[in-house]
């Protein structure tokens, strides 16, 4: 699958320019369009959407700070880290900042061209950024999207997002028009495109790769579009993906923690959630062996596949987001003061970058 969308209008089989043939997952727009009436069409860019003072910050210079006050370079403080580490960090009450940690070298911070903060999301290569910005008193959202130096507003009135979970530069968002709820998806090349024109009245993007997209609504309801066409509904709160397909949900109510396939099974995982004080984020590492799971108690990582370790670390916070690194040994977590750590082999823990207020923290991986 590339960075461009193919789709069906008319009846008429249209390629942008410069296309190359088309991936199997795009012909579940087939399957929607035949199997449920949803109208696909080619979507405009939203580059005229108007975005509010509001939205964005004005970045006089756009030049790299080195924190020489911090360690030097990941490895020289996690033994055996692989990868950079990038972050959004706030500083002050609404400016937001891109922190990146190399492997070997003092953090380098820039400052960022957005300001009111909603969510912020790294892409599977931790070099593309998405963040939405919640305008005050009008409850409306935007979207921007881009490398960190150039940033800047996609798309207004923007629901969930989430970007591809193995291309890079590729990001799925819903986003309210007056035909309905649309499901778009942009490239690198900042081209959206619509993908489904109505997907009801709710549900926003949680997850999406060459299987499909998940998409989540507020009342724990699920829906599943796969690569078939098949639309299959379940509940819980959907977590992550893996590119083999799998989805991982925490379902309170039923079975705890399980993965659905984008084929239709569902197995669930081992894992005890008992002394976790639930579930607010999880992440299925990059080998599809494990998964990391996280409550307001603390950390619990568990095998999926053959006989890795169990790992638990107890802290207490209202962490929301965990992520891997390249190879699957390490969970990284974004701490609010700081990121912490854990190596999955040895169960140490290191508290970095404690003196910077981290919202989102992800890698650049470097070890594939």
């Amino acid at each position: 699958m590339t960075g461009d969308i193919r789709v069906i209008e008319d009846g008429a089989d249209r390629r942008t320019r410069e296309r190359p043939p088309t991936p199997p997952w795009v012909w579940i727009l087939v399957g929607l369009a035949i199997g449920v009436g949803f109208a696909v069409v080619f979507a405009t860019p939203s580059s005229t959407d108007p975005v509010p003072d509001a939205v964005v910050d004005t970045v006089d210079e756009f030049a790299p700070v080195a924190l020489s006050d911090s360690p030097v370079g990941v490895a020289g403080s996690v033994p055996g880290f692989p990868d950079a580490i990038v972050a959004v960090t706030r500083s002050g009450r609404q400016n937001l900042e891109h922190l990146l940690w190399p492997v070997a070298g003092n953090p380098v911070i820039r400052p960022l061209p957005v300001g009111a903060f909603g969510d912020a999301k790294f892409d599977v290569t931790g070099t593309w950024l998405a963040i939405s910005t919640r305008v005050p008193d009008t409850g409306e959202t935007f979207l921007s999207m881009g490398k960190p130096a150039s940033l800047r507003p996609l798309a207004s009135d923007v629901g969930g997002f989430a970007w591809h979970d193995s291309q890079s530069g590729l990001l799925a968002y819903t986003q309210v028009s007056d035909e309905g709820r649309q499901l778009r998806v942009s490239n690198a090349g900042r081209e959206p495109q619509i993908v489904v024109a109505d997907i009801g009245a709710t549900g926003q993007v949680a997850t999406w790769g060459d299987w499909g997209w998940a998409l989540q609504d507020e009342s724990g309801l699920i829906t599943i579009l796969n690569q078939e066409g098949e639309i299959r509904t379940t509940q819980g709160t959907v977590l992550d993906s893996h590119p083999d397909g799998s989805i991982l949900v925490f379902d309170e109510q039923g079975a705890g923690l399980i993965l659905l396939g984008a084929d239709g099974t569902s197995r669930t995982v081992d894992i005890d959630l008992s002394t976790m004080g639930g579930v607010s984020a999880g992440a299925i590492s990059p080998d599809g062996n494990s998964v990391a799971v996280i409550g307001s108690l603390g950390l619990n990582v568990t095998a999926i596949a053959g006989d890795g370790p169990e790992v638990r670390v107890p802290f207490t916070s209202s962490i929301s987001k965990v992520s891997w690194s390249s190879d699957s040994g390490f969970v990284v977590i974004p701490f609010l003061s700081g990121v912490i750590i854990v190596n999955i082999d040895s169960a140490e823990t290191y508290e970095m970058l404690r003196e910077h207020t981290v919202i989102e923290a992800s890698v650049i991986p470097l070890s594939r």
